[in-house]
């Protein structure tokens, strides 16, 4: 309700939903009125029923999981309370597997040095299990599910190394294995200059299934410095890029200053960087990935004065399963 309670009462998740492939929407209505809520994260679990996992900071700091037990009704309800011991669970991401379960991952709280995933396999919440050597807030985890009792954990460590962590299961969500090799991205992308590239949890991350197959997209940038000649200053990210990787396709990039070369050079907007927040989707076989770019001189003045840099949406797509976009 009130842009300046970042934190405070007036800030809850809203719902709206389309019965016409998104031409007309219903009014919006507010999940819950009663908690400091924010950072939604939404699925449809096997009954159709929409799912709604988002950040409260209220007291305690956590997360909680809400479904319409109705559809387009709004009868939003709690399902059950996620542990809060030994760490409160807090910016969750959500996906609900072929049986019902729902898996829910995110971060501790505090002091926020690790991942953390729960699952709900239809009458209660499971004790928290550690993502071991994963990190940080709201961007650094993706939550999917596929067929056949199929979902994965996409993230990335954002104190030590940011290194990308994949777990799978098959088993809707009973175990979850981490993967290694070809069946996991690599840890880290080496540019021919040389210089290392990582996730970085800023830019953030997404994935989907296609058929039985896991892709993810995410951002990556340079972890040392460089001077930029042309405006002069000093940045990370002057090689920063999307890229998309599947076990049968490999790495491949979506975007980077090879195709978008007008990127900024410079980010003055907080937790930002040139290139960022992409998400994937599948259609007809073709795949889509939507994500923010910041061009050189776009800006714009906001209300405090500041001048800010204003960011832009893309689309690019691939017909052959990710090898090219």
């Amino acid at each position: 309700h009130d842009s300046s309670s970042a934190a405070g009462t007036n800030r809850y998740i809203w719902f709206s939903y389309s019965s016409n492939g998104g031409n007309t929407w219903e009014a919006t209505a507010s999940i819950t009125t009663t908690f400091f809520s924010g950072f939604p994260c939404l699925t449809v679990d096997n009954a159709g029923q929409p799912t709604a996992a988002f950040h409260l900071s209220a007291s305690p700091t956590s997360a909680q999981v809400w479904k319409d037990l109705t559809f387009g009704v709004g009868s939003w309800a709690q399902v059950g309370t996620i542990p809060n011991t030994p760490d409160l669970v807090v910016w969750p991401h959500i996906g609900a597997t072929t049986n019902g379960n729902m898996i829910v991952a995110g971060c501790n709280n505090p002091p926020a040095d690790h991942g953390v995933w729960v699952l709900y396999n239809g009458t209660s919440w499971s004790a928290e299990n550690v993502l071991t050597n994963t990190s940080g807030p709201s961007g650094n985890y993706s939550v999917e599910s596929g067929p056949g009792g199929r979902a994965f954990i996409f993230g990335s460590d954002n104190f030590v190394n940011d290194y990308t962590k994949l777990w799978a299961t098959t088993d809707n969500g009973t175990t979850l294995t981490l993967q290694t090799g070809a069946n996991a991205p690599p840890s880290f992308i080496v540019d021919s200059t040389p210089d290392t590239m990582t996730c970085v949890i800023d830019g953030g991350k997404d994935g989907i299934y296609v058929g039985n197959d896991i892709h993810v997209v995410y951002s990556v940038y340079a972890l040392s410095s460089e001077t930029v000649a042309n405006p002069p200053n000093t940045s990370w990210f002057k090689k920063t890029k999307i890229v998309h990787w599947s076990a049968a396709t490999g790495l491949d990039t979506v975007a980077g200053r090879f195709n978008m070369p007008n990127m900024a050079d410079t980010i003055t907007t907080a937790l930002m960087n040139p290139l960022c927040q992409p998400t994937l989707g599948v259609f007809n076989g073709v795949l889509y990935c939507t994500f923010t770019a910041f061009l050189r001189g776009n800006t714009q003045v906001v209300q405090d004065g500041s001048v800010l840099n204003a960011g832009e949406i893309f689309l690019s797509f691939s017909t052959d399963n990710g090898n090219t976009w």
